[in-house]
């Protein structure tokens, strides 16, 4: 209310008081006037420190508001320090940023405070009383400091008492200088018994500021208490971007609590240098700027550098060195006439100063050289210890250029804060509206976790109806905010060409994908896979995962499949991919020679039947490297003449014809797959088949005649399991000195007496089903299963094979000797070996069991299902190093194979100990697997399943027979002996 009718009367006692200052000459003491700060300045100060801070007994805590006008008010006479102490003081303050009132000589003096002094005092944050020796003869001080105290006591405020060449116990007693100057103001006021009143009121408030205990400025060096004065007014400062609610940004409390800790604010003795990186619109500059308002007050110069990339583009170096010592030196218009200049001055100014600088949106390595001599260490050689340097840039390699010491990736908000993230954006409340549920969850779950595309989107529903949810949803994938796909574009557009075809493949096709198989496909394409990967990977534009995978964000994969469809948007054919059902359909019905179509991928497990696609469109792809048709569920019409002779890998799923086109060559390929199909044979003849390298006919059942691969020397994977009217296998199959996997599983026919010979039998091998025996030379079978590479043994339906060769004991045996080999080796990761046999006893040395179950549709739960273990006996106990699994299940209702898995089989696993030492294990996905067929709908029934923890006192007696060999994206591990 009283500064409600001030500020409504204040431009007529301005008037007023304006013309009293020209008749009025005034001679009791100095006039009063607000020194403003420079206009534009950067106020910046804290929440509360990263790490422990303690508050000084002079600083009474509050909370500040928006209402705000001044960071501090300083309260002092004129005459005893305006030009000492209180000079240094206001200069120092000036220096960090802190915007202060000071009441020098324009504010006329009289017996009520002026409006503008009022407005001030009830404006500021902080207060800082000077008592010196005649600050209790100026009435004006007495005044401004009775309104000071009564600001603290109604909404506790900080008050910091400073006691300048005088004794606390002189002004809480009014003693010596303060007992006579209220013995005059009790002589002039003493026919007036309101002013006596108020002169009482004056000793009662130097008595309370006198009990705060604040600093004494006597004999010691000015400079050291002004800095303890100074450290003081800023840890009591908030930030003035949070005075918003403190949820205002949401989850970026844990995001600076992980970055303060990379910065090691707790080592005070060297100067530390952090990058932060992540993809576009993630939220790499909200968090830096959330954190330097946090920590900037603890530092003498501070400054955050907007958008570096832009200011190099308009006055490169020199435009960044400006903006470097105009913040730190908080000083206006800085004239730098070159680098040289601006290097020296930088040098002089910043030596040995304890500094935090935030370089913003970092896009080349040349915008962090701006100091003349390749100096690109200087800031960190010249600043003070306790500096800390932050670099924010979408590109990792720039910051590992440079030389920093640690990098914060920022990552996708996790679930919870996106939901809450996206109803305050589509809601604006905190929680989901009902009947909207369902497609809340399909827009979080494409955008992943993106903040930028979180509110883009979530903001544009704002008060639309559900149906218009649901066309907004439709229309998603196609149609993002141009706003979200411009920030995204730019980490492309800065790529190198082979980088960008390499981040369109991967976006349009090898999301998800294991990063060998991408690497091999890339080489092929000529995209320098090594070097790629790793630059995508660098500027945030992918990941890889634990497990050897690549990902992609949603957004990125539609920002690559946007860039591909613009050459043409309503014609695929013109497109250089193509990934969808839909637009490989509309290519093909215009069956016209193309030259821009290289590689088409698609994979589909929905059934949508009566749907055709014309073939012949295919045979007119002339520069086609990569067909991938995988579960796509139509029909194709029309004949197959021709294939692209480029081809690299031909993966066709149920291809419809009987024979590949004879006019094919197939001199480029490396990969064949034609899983399903009803092929009869390849084709006539030989052909040429140096580079290939897998050849899979799997359940190929019209297959009558196995293809000549003689010459195919570079040949690793045969796979012709489910074949049933194959009866040979070409003996000269023994020359292929590469083979490494030859599964037979299934091959009801196959007869292989005239096999002679393997080559050491491939390190993972399947063989036939029963009676396996009989089907291929004892030779074979006994010279090589005792000397078996074993990576992996998986024998189904021939328990005769496991009894005869006592596979169940060496099986267990190999798989031990494993583990203590691998257990040698410092090598982080280590593959172990699956064994699947017939078999339904679990060995004594399993001590702990689990429930059988029954689960049905496996489809439906594949990496989802998991059988629970208990954590070790001993939690902490360091010498536990794994789990040994062994599973008993049988398998019913497996489409497509011409067998019944109601035979008891035993599933034996090796898991390292993982990081939390629970114990979780995808077992029945892992068992569909291994056997290679992991889309069929089937039942699973686990009958029984124990496990052992398996510590170093179970290896102690146990002999390595030999030594684990890796292979680089396989790590094989080498022949293990059975006794030596």
């Amino acid at each position: 209310m009283y500064s409600s009718v001030f500020n409504i009367l204040r431009p007529i006692l301005r008037c007023v008081f304006n013309i009293l200052r020209r008749i009025f000459r005034c001679v009791e003491e100095p006039d009063r006037i607000m020194s403003g700060m420079s206009e534009g300045m950067t106020v910046s100060h804290p929440t509360a420190p990263i790490g422990p801070s303690v508050a000084s007994d002079a600083i009474i805590h509050h909370t500040p508001s928006s209402s705000h006008a001044y960071d501090v008010f300083v309260s002092f006479r004129g005459e005893d320090t305006r030009n000492n102490f209180t000079s240094f003081l206001f200069g120092a303050l000036r220096r960090q940023g802190i915007l202060a009132f000071k009441d020098d000589q324009c504010i006329k003096k009289g017996d009520f405070i002026a409006p503008e002094l009022l407005q001030a005092i009830q404006g500021s944050q902080v207060f800082v009383v000077v008592l010196s020796k005649n600050y209790a003869s100026s009435t004006w001080c007495l005044r401004e400091l009775v309104e000071i105290l009564n600001c603290c006591e109604t909404s506790a405020r900080p008050l910091i008492p400073i006691f300048y060449d005088v004794e606390p116990t002189t002004v809480r007693n009014q003693k010596g200088c303060y007992e006579k100057a209220f013995a005059e103001h009790e002589n002039r006021f003493r026919e007036d018994k309101v002013k006596m009143e108020e002169v009482q009121t004056w000793k009662e408030a130097l008595r309370k500021v006198a009990d705060i205990s604040g600093s004494e400025i006597g004999n010691k060096a000015q400079n050291e208490q002004i800095e303890k004065i100074v450290r003081e007014i800023t840890n009591n400062l908030r930030p003035k971007i949070l005075n918003l609610p403190r949820d205002e940004l949401v989850g970026i409390e844990a995001r600076v609590q992980d970055l303060g800790n990379i910065l090691h604010f707790d080592l005070h003795n060297d100067v530390r240098v952090v990058g932060i990186s992540g993809m576009g619109g993630i939220g790499k500059t909200t968090l830096a700027r959330a954190l330097y308002e946090r920590i900037c007050h603890q530092y003498n110069y501070r400054c955050f550098i907007d958008d570096v990339s832009k200011i190099f583009l308009d006055s490169h170096s020199l435009g960044l060195q400006k903006q470097l010592i105009s913040q730190t030196l908080n000083e206006k218009n800085v004239e730098i006439c070159n680098v040289i200049e601006g290097t020296c001055l930088v040098q002089s100014k910043l030596n040995n100063a304890k500094a935090l600088i935030v370089f913003d949106n970092v896009d080349e390595v040349r915008q962090l050289r701006i100091f003349s001599g390749n100096r690109d260490n200087l800031l960190r050689e010249c600043l003070g210890k306790g500096s800390r340097i932050i670099i924010v840039s979408r590109d990792e390699q720039i910051l590992k250029i440079h030389g920093v010491d640690d990098i914060y990736q920022v990552r996708q908000l996790n679930w919870k804060d996106a939901i809450q993230l996206f109803c305050r954006n589509a809601f604006k409340v905190n929680y989901i509206l009902s009947d909207y549920e369902k497609l809340a969850d399909e827009i979080l779950l494409h955008v992943e976790g993106h903040p930028l595309a979180i509110e883009t989107i979530g903001s544009s529903l704002f008060g639309r109806s559900l149906s218009q949810w649901k066309s907004v949803l439709e229309g998603l994938k196609e149609n993002k905010s141009k706003n979200i796909m411009d920030i995204l574009r730019i980490s492309y557009i800065q790529l190198e060409e082979k980088y960008k075809q390499t981040f369109l493949d991967i976006a349009c096709f090898f999301n998800s994908y294991d990063e060998e198989n991408v690497k091999e496909i890339l080489n092929f394409r000529g995209f320098h896979p090594e070097d790629s990967i790793q630059v995508l990977i660098d500027k945030s534009l992918i990941t890889r995962d634990f497990d050897g995978r690549i990902h992609m964000h949603s957004l990125l994969v539609d920002l690559g499949r946007c860039i591909v469809r613009e050459v043409s948007p309503k014609e695929p054919i013109k497109w250089s991919r193509l990934w969808t059902r839909k637009d490989l359909r509309n290519a093909m019905s215009e069956n016209e020679a193309t030259r821009n179509l290289e590689a088409i991928v698609l994979e589909n497990h929905v059934v949508i039947r009566d749907e055709t696609i014309r073939a012949d469109g295919l045979s007119k792809i002339k520069h086609l490297k990569l067909l991938f048709v995988k579960n796509l569920n139509v029909n194709f019409s029309g004949s197959l003449s021709h294939l692209s002779d480029e081809l690299g890998y031909l993966v066709w799923y149920e291809y419809p014809f009987e024979c590949l086109p004879q006019s094919f060559q197939p001199h480029n390929l490396l990969e064949l797959v034609l899983y399903g199909s009803s092929i009869q044979r390849l084709w006539e003849g030989k052909k040429p088949l140096p580079n290939l390298k897998r050849l899979d006919l799997s359940h190929c059942k019209s297959l009558v005649e196995m293809p000549d691969v003689a010459e195919a020397l570079n040949l690793e994977w045969i796979i012709l399991s489910g074949c049933v009217r194959l009866q040979k296998l070409n003996p000269l199959i023994g020359s292929l000195r590469k083979l490494v996997l030859l599964d037979l599983t299934y091959c009801e026919k196959l007869y292989c007496k005239g096999l002679k010979y393997l080559p050491d039998l491939p390190s993972r091998t399947v063989l036939p089903s029963e009676p396996c025996t009989s089907r291929f030379p004892s030779s074979i079978l006994k010279s090589h299963l005792t000397s078996l590479k074993f990576t992996g043994l998986i024998i189904f339906g021939c328990p005769e094979l496991v009894e005869i060769e006592q596979l169940t004991t060496k099986s267990f045996s190999w798989t031990i000797q494993i583990i203590e080999a691998t257990y040698q080796l410092p090598f982080p990761e280590t593959y172990m070996p699956d064994s699947i046999m017939p078999g339904s006893q679990i060995p004594s040395l399993f001590n702990n069991e689990f429930v059988n179950g029954d689960i049905e549709n496996l489809e439906e739960y594949l990496g989802e299902e998991y059988l629970t273990i208990d954590r070790p006996p001993v939690p902490h106990d360091n010498n536990f190093i794994g789990v040994l699994y062994c599973v008993i299940f049988c398998l019913y209702n497996i489409e497509q194979i011409p067998m019944n898995f109601g035979r008891d089989h035993m599933w034996l696993h090796y898991e390292e100990l993982n990081m939390d030492r629970s114990g979780i294990y995808p077992c029945l996905t892992r068992i569909i697997e291994l056997l290679g067929h992991t889309t069929y709908s089937s039942t699973v029934y686990v009958k029984k399943f124990q496990y052992r923890w398996v510590n170093e006192q179970d290896l102690i007696n146990l002999k390595m027979m030999h030594c684990a060999n890796f292979t680089a994206g396989k790590r094989k591990i080498s022949a293990i002996e059975e006794n030596g």
